[in-house]
């Protein structure tokens, strides 16, 4: 199943986590909080270019097996402590799927 989209309709938030409450939100920082709940999560191992891949993957087994969405963002867990030192080969990306 191939999926084409817009690149000027693109949207993501980069996240971190910080428990530091005396920090001030700036510009276009806020603060979010993931609501937890059930997920499937798949390991995504190489380069980030190849993640789409990886997604189109994710995709079929949603298709067939029939897995149910949550009204959530996916979002990804980047593994790998400093990933400008890591191979691509290397590289591990887990991407976390709400499902019901």
């Amino acid at each position: 199943m191939a999926f084409a989209y817009e690149q000027n309709l693109l949207r993501y938030d980069a996240c971190i986590t910080c428990e530091d409450e005396s920090i001030e939100l700036k510009g276009e920082v806020f603060k979010k909080v993931l609501e937890g709940g059930k997920c499937a999560v798949f390991l995504h191992k190489g380069a980030y270019e190849n993640l789409k891949v990886t997604y189109a993957q994710i995709m079929d087994w949603v298709v067939s097996e029939g897995v149910g969405l949550r009204d959530a963002p996916l979002f990804e867990k980047y593994l790998n402590k400093d990933p400008r030192r890591t191979k691509p080969a290397n590289l591990r990306t887990e991407i976390y799927v709400p499902i019901v």
